[in-house]
C-alpha cells in the first residue's frame, strides 16, 4: 500500500524477488487497500502511513491509517514502510500489532530479507533511515533482472574477494548454484562487452 506509483511498483518487484511465489497486489489509496483486505486474505501487508487522505504531518492520522489496515487483515504480517520514520511512531505501530517498521531509505531485497528474518526471530523488526552506499547505481539495457542484480553484486564486491567466493555468495543470495551464478554473470558480461559498456571492477 503505497501512493507513489514508481515506489509501489519497485516495492512489489523487490518483494517478488524475495518471496518467489504467490501473488502480489498493489494499492495506491487507503480506500483501495481496505477494499483489497476485505476481499481476500493476505499473508503479508506493506503499509505506507502517508496514503492519500492522510495528512503526512498528522501523527494521529498516520497511526489511524495503520491501525485500520491492521484491523482489516488481522492474520497477516504487517510491515510499515515510511519515508518519515521515528522511534516513537515505531513503538506505537508495534503496540497496534505491526511486525516491522522500516524506512524507505536503503530498502532493497537484502533489507527485505533482514526484515523477514528479524520478524521470524523476535516478532518485531525496526529499521530507520540509513544511507548505506554512496556509489551510484547503474541499470544496463538488455540485461534480465537477474543478470542486472548479479552484475550489481559483482561491482560492489570488496577487493580481494575471489571469484569462486563471489559466485558462492551470489548463489546463496539468489537461491541458485555457484555454477549458475557464474553462468548468469558471464552471459551478462558478454552482452555488455558487445555494447562496450562493461563496468569497471566487475
Amino acid at each position: 500500500m503505497e501512493d507513489q506509483d514508481l515506489m509501489r511498483m519497485a516495492l512489489m518487484s523487490e518483494l517478488q524477488s524475495v518471496l518467489k511465489g504467490g501473488t502480489i497486489h498493489g494499492a495506491g489509496t487507503l480506500e483501495s487497500a481496505l477494499a483489497l483486505c476485505n476481499q481476500q486474505d493476505f499473508d503479508l501487508v506493506l503499509i505506507d502511513p502517508g496514503l492519500p487522505g492522510v495528512r503526512p504531518t498528522s501523527k494521529s492520522g498516520r497511526l489511524a491509517a495503520v491501525e485500520e489496515i491492521i484491523d482489516s487483515a488481522p492474520e497477516a504480517i504487517h510491515i510499515v514502510v515510511t519515508g518519515s520514520d521515528s522511534q516513537a511512531e515505531a513503538l506505537a505501530c508495534q503496540r497496534m500489532g505491526a511486525n516491522a517498521y522500516v524506512s524507505k531509505v536503503g530498502l532493497d531485497r537484502d533489507r527485505f530479507r533482514q526484515i523477514i528474518a528479524g520478524i521470524a526471530e523476535s516478532g518485531f523488526f525496526a529499521s530507520y533511515s540509513e544511507i548505506r552506499s554512496l556509489s551510484p547505481e547503474v541499470i544496463y539495457n538488455g540485461l534480465t533482472p537477474r543478470e542486472q542484480a548479479i552484475v550489481d553484486v559483482m561491482v560492489r564486491q570488496q577487493k580481494g574477494v575471489k571469484r569462486r567466493e563471489a559466485y558462492e555468495s551470489i548463489g546463496a543470495q539468489f537461491g541458485i548454484t555457484p555454477e549458475s551464478a557464474e553462468k548468469y554473470f558471464k552471459r551478462a558480461r558478454a552482452k555488455l562487452l558487445r555494447r562496450g559498456n562493461f563496468p569497471r571492477g566487475a
